[in-house]
């Protein structure tokens, strides 16, 4: 989008373009659609965007908190960092017994002689 389009006043104290339908789109906006194509660059457009400097693609510094909060969220959203990943899953805490109550007794006791052996 070249930088010298003629500018005016909204009404409600915003900017539109002379001769264009409402208010031209935001350098992170069109970064953002960009990515589609071309993820590399418009990561580096929107970290330019975000640190104040000047964007690769366009040439223009960064104009308001706006375009900069802007730049952060897509920065955000396409290098993946808000997903959040899943739980590690909890073992199980519970075994079923499948022995009767005289292996049972059988194994205590034998524990029982080790512990005392030691």
């Amino acid at each position: 989008m070249s930088d010298d389009l003629v500018m005016m006043p909204g009404r409600n104290g915003g900017r539109l373009r002379v001769g264009g339908p409402g208010r031209p789109p935001s350098q992170a906006a069109i970064a953002i659609r960009e990515a589609r194509y071309q993820l590399r660059a418009s990561l580096d457009a929107l970290i330019a965007i975000r640190d104040g400097g000047k964007c690769k693609h366009c040439g223009r510094g960064s104009s308001s908190a706006d375009e900069i909060v802007k730049a952060a969220l897509g920065i955000l959203k396409l290098s993946g960092i808000e997903r959040e990943r899943p739980r590690p899953r909890k073992r199980s805490t519970f075994s079923v017994v499948t022995a009767s109550m005289e292996e049972q007794a059988a194994k205590v006791a034998e524990l029982d002689k080790r512990r005392d052996s030691r």
